[in-house]
């Protein structure tokens, strides 16, 4: 007898921010970081996920837990 079993296989957490947040320069990535330094911030992507409208793109390098950054 055959029973279906559903197992996951990779769990992780990751640092992601809108798509829309991130811009390129000079074949850099940046996004920018909200507050009164406005500093441009040189980011490594990751991979992309969630729907069109709700574009998501995981940060490999580059921001740490608890930056905020600016969305146009």
């Amino acid at each position: 007898q055959r029973v279906l079993v559903r197992l996951p296989v990779d769990e992780r957490q990751v640092l992601s921010v809108p798509a829309s947040a991130i811009f390129t320069r000079y074949g850099v990535d940046y996004v920018k970081l909200a507050g009164p330094s406005g500093l441009d911030v040189a980011v490594i992507k990751g991979e992309s996920f969630g729907a069109a409208g709700d574009a998501q793109v995981e940060i490999l390098s580059g921001l740490s837990a608890g930056d905020k950054v600016e969305t146009p």
